[in-house]
């Protein structure tokens, strides 16, 4: 199998109906397994709502980077913006919020160059750290984010619907 090629480019607010589809579609792939039908089909109701994607597109303080193959299909995104997370608090620090690559592109560097786009952004912003929270039950993640150089600092719950996963914080000082 070859692996795909592909476009990173600023997606716009006119996306927000492909990117929730895709990122809904991840979530489900990844994670549906682990949630009773209701609070999973709750928990995307609300998180990738259109309308709640296309604000988050047009807001100046999130970063938003979109991969796209040739034929336009998406391959994957990332979003950051002010840190979000519960713990800790860290003046000027960033959250990476969501990090999603099609299975076809696994592999292929994808993930990286993401990444990279995010990390570029907050040093722009002259951030001190980069903090992102990843499923406990994860370990490819965990991995790459190790290997990105990323350290676990913490923990917390992640809602959905009713029920609450162990989630770890993991810190990147730029």
């Amino acid at each position: 199998m070859s692996l795909p090629d592909w476009t990173i480019s600023t997606p716009e607010p006119n996306d927000a109906a492909r990117l929730s589809a895709f990122g809904a579609a991840r979530f489900t792939a990844t994670f549906g397994f682990n949630y009773p039908p209701q609070d999973l089909a709750s928990f995307l109701d609300t998180t990738y709502a259109v309308d709640k994607w296309t604000g988050l597109l047009a807001d100046a303080d999130q970063h938003w980077r979109m991969a796209q193959d040739s034929a336009g299909l998406i391959l994957g995104f990332v979003q950051a913006a002010s840190m979000g997370l519960p713990h800790p608090h860290e003046p000027d620090a960033v959250e990476l919020c969501k990090l999603y690559v099609a299975d076809c592109a696994k592999g292929s560097g994808l993930a990286a160059a993401l990444q990279q786009s995010v990390l570029d952004w907050a040093r722009g912003r002259a951030a001190p750290a980069l903090y992102l929270g990843v499923w406990s039950l994860n370990p490819r993640a965990q991995a790459f984010y190790r290997k990105q150089g990323f350290e676990a600092v913490g923990a917390y719950q992640f809602q959905v619907g009713e029920t609450l996963d162990d989630e770890v914080i993991m810190r990147l000082g730029l």
